[in-house]
């Protein structure tokens, strides 16, 4: 489903035509979604460094941007016998690369202005989605 999901917004702004925004509701969903993207890849990247196996190569990903490897993170050791990263992004909040994803998700629907409710069906997927992880993995 998700592959479907993608592409709405650019599928909804071909067939309603061009259309234009002040210049700063631009600027705002732009920014939007490039924090959004920085705060999801550097998550992501902070929790791979952190989970990363000696003598194991961390994934590459495209780009690696600032901020994006703890150099003596800190954590705290769970009754599971894992340990809970508390350094980086990870100690505003346990899913920061989940904000990034719901703040990208939105600049997306937001793009589109909002007369309809078509462009923010990825977004009322998603939500759920990310809450219901979110929640899994608390009770785990």
């Amino acid at each position: 489903m998700v592959p479907f999901v993608f592409p709405l917004q650019t599928y909804y702004l071909y067939k309603m035509g061009p259309f234009e925004h002040p210049w700063w509701y631009t600027v705002l969903i732009a920014s939007m979604h490039i924090v959004g993207y920085w705060m999801f890849d550097t998550a992501n990247s902070q929790k791979d460094y952190f989970r990363e196996r000696k003598g194991e190569e961390v994934p590459k990903g495209f780009p690696r941007l600032p901020w994006d490897e703890l150099h003596d993170p800190k954590y705290i050791p769970t009754e599971r016998g894992t340990k809970l990263l508390i350094s980086g992004w990870w100690k505003y909040a346990r899913h920061m690369n989940y904000t990034g994803d719901l703040l990208m998700s939105w600049a997306w629907g937001l793009i589109c202005g909002t007369s309809s409710y078509f462009p923010f069906a990825y977004t009322t997927y998603l939500t759920p989605l990310l809450l219901h992880r979110e929640r899994r993995d608390d009770r785990d």
